[in-house]
């Protein structure tokens, strides 16, 4: 019986050891300063929000729905589109868990990332134009 007891004394107290360690998830952080732009209403944004908190990566958040953070975006990005994640200097845009750990582990930027200019990028209308001639089309065009 003192044997078992012993034995239990013992398994409790490891136990007891290992629930004690903190938790640290590999590779979690992120050491260069991350900015979020988002918007409540954005379910991408959202997503992006909880990729963030699960790799214990601490941002500040911008709200795009006010007037002062877009004029922000259409200075440095020429839009307002959300979420954008700005990772020391370089713009995830949309949900991309992959590339924002990468950036945060020191991985340099490639062709699916912007870095940001110094100055804002030239607007691009000429998708608008394509989608106002598209709408001008009559139906019998269509098959």
């Amino acid at each position: 019986m003192v044997k078992i007891m012993s034995s239990f004394l013992v398994a409790t107290l490891l136990a007891v050891a290992l629930l004690c360690l903190p938790a640290v998830p590999a590779e979690a952080g992120c050491s260069k300063n991350v900015t979020l732009y988002s918007a409540w209403w954005c379910p991408y944004c959202k997503q992006v929000r909880v990729i963030l908190a699960r790799n214990d990566i601490k941002y500040s958040i911008l709200d795009a729905t006010t007037a002062s953070v877009q004029a922000i975006m259409l200075k440095r990005f020429g839009d307002t589109s959300v979420p954008r994640t700005v990772i020391g200097g370089v713009v995830v845009e949309g949900v991309d868990e992959a590339r924002i750990k990468q950036l945060c582990r020191g991985g340099e930027p490639d062709g699916r990332s912007i870095t940001l200019p110094d100055s804002p990028p030239p607007r691009h209308d000429a998708g608008k134009q394509v989608a106002a001639a598209a709408t001008q089309s009559p139906l019998s065009t269509f098959p």
